[in-house]
């Protein structure tokens, strides 16, 4: 007998995935359904070849905890069952869950009581398995609890994972994706980022756990890591106000009084520290205008001049070398018009997986911002921006990181001659709610152009607000703004 051979469609490219060309030529809904198949086979079948998961790992939690249940649990009271690889384990540890929550003795005996109560003592392998488990763990060696767990709940992430991203793969073939693909890319993102999350959101938990995440968390700042947050960067503010993971900060002005400029100064100072990468999201600015003003901050040449090419070799030097600086700083910038929450949402998650944390994100301003898809198109515009405003305190909460909001504020306190408040903020909505922090930038009067008819300066003063701070007090600082530098310094 002779091997039968696959002939190429005629008339359809062949692909590596698809190398006669065969479900290219099947209607679309058959050629989605078998490219669905295919993805989710693929990862299947990669899965016996590297097995996401530490069988040493998980025999020796299973084994510890029954052994020295004293040791063990008070240190792993956040593993699941499901976040054991194998069967037997699982039911092991549901059957140890079980015994705590009832506050019952943990022993091998008393897990193999459970087992039989509950079914599954032949799955587990039978009393003299749960005592082979037992008796096999080495308590006295080096690797500790803590190293078995953590590698245990890695791992279990890395699961969880690869299944989210082989569910996405067999519905990116799906018809709703087809009918909104940047949408199913956003949720896509979403749900891929809160199924491999290392934190579980939801749900109640005893305080004594929060306690104990805050208490490691302290010791993080003691040690160092975040020890001080993020500094403001800004001459006055940042001795009383600094950022954390989390936090939502509105920075507020009207047009002109330069809140574009105070946030690349506070980026700037964010990627000093080291903790991470910066994201700008420009709804305004092209990208290119503000790495000139990046780099007429660092080089002290004036951004006009640097827009028209009109250097001396001095400045040429100058702003040369401030752009070989801004190309190793670790600062990234979007300047896609109209971004949507979930949009934004998902380049931050993306570019998380790209290069690594990002301690901070800036978006100018919130009031450009798109319509979620979400919301109706009968929805008000002061709903609309207050759901914007809600969705970034809620990025910053579930990525960990910053997010500084930029926002303009109403003219109307400008005719009344007093300064803004947080009652200005234009089509606020629920803004003040969503916010930790709120920084405006009042503009000084310029007398020598209010009284003589002069030219408008390139310099004028500025008085900082800080008149939300949700953990620490309010205060006003002095300073200048500096037009041909674009930068905010202390007042002389």
């Amino acid at each position: 007998m002779h091997e039968s051979t696959q002939r190429p469609v005629p008339g359809v490219r062949a692909t590596q995935a698809d190398p006669v060309g065969r479900v290219s030529a099947l209607p679309d809904g058959q050629a989605r359904r078998r490219a669905a198949k295919a993805a989710r086979e693929q990862v299947t079948q990669a899965t016996p070849q590297a097995p996401l998961s530490s069988q040493r790992a998980e025999s020796w939690l299973v084994g510890a905890a029954m052994k020295r249940p004293s040791d063990v649990l008070p240190h792993t009271t956040e593993l699941t069952p499901d976040d054991f690889s194998r069967e037997d384990y699982r039911h092991i540890w549901e059957a140890i869950s079980a015994l705590v929550q009832r506050r019952a003795p943990v022993s091998v005996v008393s897990v193999a009581e459970e087992c039989i109560a509950r079914q599954t003592i032949g799955i587990v392998g039978g009393p003299a398995q749960l005592d082979q488990l037992a008796a096999e763990v080495d308590t006295t060696a080096g690797k500790s609890v803590e190293f078995y767990r953590g590698q245990v709940a890695r791992l279990a992430r890395l699961r969880r994972h690869a299944a989210s991203l082989a569910t996405e793969a067999a519905a990116a073939y799906g018809d709703e994706a087809r009918k909104d693909p940047d949408g199913f890319i956003a949720s896509s993102l979403s749900r891929v980022g809160q199924a491999s999350s290392e934190t579980k959101v939801g749900g109640l938990r005893p305080l004594a756990d929060v306690a104990t995440e805050a208490w490691q968390s302290l010791n993080e700042r003691l040690s160092g890591e975040w020890s001080a947050g993020l500094p403001v960067g800004l001459p006055g503010v940042s001795q009383a106000l600094t950022l954390h993971k989390g936090d939502l900060l509105c920075l507020a002005a009207p047009p002109g009084t330069g809140k574009t400029a105070a946030t690349l100064q506070m980026l700037h100072a964010h990627a000093a520290t080291g903790l991470g990468w910066c994201a700008m999201f420009s709804l305004e600015m092209p990208d290119e205008q503000l790495v000139f003003r990046l780099a007429a901050e660092r080089s002290g040449v004036s951004t006009h001049d640097i827009r028209t090419g009109k250097l001396t070799r001095d400045q040429l030097a100058a702003v040369s070398s401030a752009l070989g600086k801004l190309s190793e700083s670790r600062i990234l910038v979007d300047s896609t018009p109209g971004l949507t929450i979930e949009q934004i949402a998902a380049r931050v998650r993306r570019a998380k997986f790209q290069h690594g944390n990002i301690c901070s994100v800036a978006v100018d301003y919130l009031q450009l911002m798109g319509r979620s898809k979400t919301l109706s198109r009968d929805t008000s515009k002061n709903d609309w921006v207050g759901h914007n405003a809600q969705g970034l305190k809620e990025l910053a909460k579930t990525e960990g990181t910053v997010v500084v909001m930029l926002s303009q504020l109403s003219r109307g306190f400008l005719k009344l001659g007093r300064e803004p408040d947080l009652h200005d903020l234009r089509a606020s909505g629920e803004i003040e709610q969503a916010l930790d922090a709120a920084l405006f930038l009042h503009r000084e009067r310029d007398d020598s152009q209010q009284n003589h008819g002069g030219p408008p300066s390139s310099e004028w003063g500025l008085t900082l607000l800080l008149q939300k701070q949700r953990n620490g007090p309010r205060g006003r600082w002095s300073a200048r703004f500096h037009g041909p530098s674009m930068t905010i310094r202390e007042a002389t």
